[in-house]
């Protein structure tokens, strides 16, 4: 009995300290300006190749030239970079990176 217990407590532990360092590696969180008006899209392969390769696709919404982007996190694929951002007007959305302005260097 003793033995499962402590199998048990070291397996939650490695759990969590997976979880943790997944989550630090994947929460990027920059603010940077939109480089141009962009839709924001519901998947990262929509911003990248457009509405017609994963079916028909609607904007989730829109970004404006010059409007405030929180980014949340970013996705490398294999020929493009996408950020799922949060905009200035609340909306949420996958844009290209290359759409945003520059991250931060050391983050």
């Amino acid at each position: 009995m003793h033995q499962r217990a402590i199998v048990a407590l070291i397996t939650v532990t490695a759990i969590a300290i997976g979880a943790f360092a997944y989550l630090r590696i994947n929460s990027v969180e920059w603010s940077a300006p939109a480089l141009a008006d962009r839709p924001l899209w519901n998947e990262e392969e929509v911003a990248a190749y457009g509405p017609k390769v994963n079916g028909p696709a609607s904007p989730v919404g829109a970004v404006k030239r010059g409007e405030t982007l929180q980014v949340i996190r970013d996705r490398y694929g294999k020929d493009y970079w996408a950020c799922y951002v949060e905009a200035e007007s609340g909306g949420r959305g996958w844009v290209l990176c290359k759409d945003v302005g520059s991250k931060p260097l050391g983050t």
